[in-house]
C-alpha cells in the first residue's frame, strides 16, 4: 500500500493508487469488501497495472516500423509483455480526494521518446479510468490498456466471478499465442475456466458477477478486451484500446500510431 498518498474515497467505495508500482490501483473496495486479487508473486499479478505502449505478448519478442526490426527485452518468463511500464514509478500530477493523474516515461527500452498518462476519477457508482500513450518527437505504434485481477474468494462457489462472454468474437490463437488473422465466434455463455484469449465486444462492455453479492461492468471506448480465468483466486477482465501484439498488426486491420500531439487513448468506466 502507498503511505504517502491518501486513498480515492467517494460513498462507500475507496481506491489505492499506488504510483511507485507502476501507476497501478492496488485496492478498490465497495461496501467493505475488496475486489482486486493478489493473485501470486510477482508484478504482473495483483491489483489493476496499466499496459503500455503495447499489451499482452508480443510475437517474437519483437516488431517492425519501416523494415527496421526492434526487439523488446524479456520482462516475464520467456515473453516481452504488457508493455514497458509495469514496474515503472509514476509522478502525481494531480491528487485529490476522489481524482489522481499519474504519468510516466515510457523509459528506454522503447525506441522512441514517449510518455503514459492515467487519471482515476471515483465517484459513488463508478470508476472512470482514463488513459493515454503520448509520442514526444516521432510517431510510434501504440496502445494502451489495463489488467485488473478480480478477485474469485477462497468460499465462492464455481460459478462465482462469472463474466458472460456470449455475442463476442475472439481472435484465433495458436498454441504459442500468436494469432491466426481470424476471428471466431467466443464462448457462447459465461467463460469457462482457462480462457486466456482477445475477444472483440462489439457492445463495448463486459461485466463480472458475483451472484447474490455484486456485479461490475467494465465499459470500454474500444471493443478489444482479454479475458482470463487460468487461475482460482482471480479473474481478468482487460480492456485495450487494440489487441495484444498490435504493432505486429495480428489481423492486418492497420496499426494505430501514437502522433506528437494526437495521443492514443483509451476510456474505461467500472459501474457498480
Amino acid at each position: 500500500m502507498n503511505g504517502r498518498l491518501r486513498p480515492l474515497v467517494a460513498g462507500d467505495a475507496r481506491c489505492v493508487v499506488e504510483p511507485e508500482h507502476g501507476g497501478r490501483l492496488g485496492s478498490l473496495v465497495i461496501a467493505d469488501r475488496e475486489y482486486l486479487a493478489y493473485a501470486g508473486d510477482g508484478p504482473v499479478f495483483w491489483g489493476a497495472f496499466l499496459m503500455a505502449p503495447w499489451c499482452g505478448r508480443l510475437r517474437d519478442d519483437a516488431f517492425s516500423v519501416d523494415g527496421r526490426r526492434f526487439a523488446m527485452p524479456v520482462t516475464y518468463e520467456d515473453r516481452a509483455l504488457h508493455g514497458t511500464v509495469v514496474e515503472t514509478a509514476f509522478d502525481v500530477v494531480e491528487a485529490g480526494d476522489r481524482d489522481m493523474v499519474l504519468t510516466a516515461p515510457l523509459g528506454p527500452t522503447w525506441p522512441w521518446p514517449g510518455s503514459v498518462t492515467v487519471a482515476y476519477r471515483l465517484r459513488e457508482d463508478h470508476l472512470a479510468i482514463e488513459l493515454e500513450v503520448a509520442a514526444n518527437e516521432t510517431a510510434f505504434p501504440a496502445a494502451c490498456g489495463i489488467h485488473p485481477w478480480f478477485v474469485r474468494r477462497p468460499s465462492d462457489a464455481p460459478e462465482q466471478a462469472r463474466i458472460d462472454l456470449q455475442g463476442t468474437q475472439m481472435l484465433e490463437r495458436r498454441p504459442d499465442y500468436t494469432f491466426t488473422g481470424r476471428r471466431v465466434p467466443g464462448p457462447d455463455g459465461p467463460a469457462p475456466d482457462g480462457v486466456d484469449d482477445a475477444f472483440d465486444v462489439p457492445a463495448r462492455r463486459l461485466s463480472v458477477d458475483w451472484p447474490g453479492e455484486f456485479t461490475l461492468t467494465v465499459e470500454s471506448s474500444s471493443p478489444w478486451f482479454v479475458v482470463y480465468t487460468g487461475r482460482p483466486g482471480a479473474v481478468c477482465v482487460e480492456p485495450q484500446s487494440a489487441p495484444p501484439d498490435s504493432p505486429n498488426d495480428p489481423l492486418g486491420e492497420g496499426v494505430e500510431y501514437a502522433e506528437p500531439g494526437r495521443p492514443v487513448r483509451l476510456e474505461t468506466t467500472w459501474r457498480w
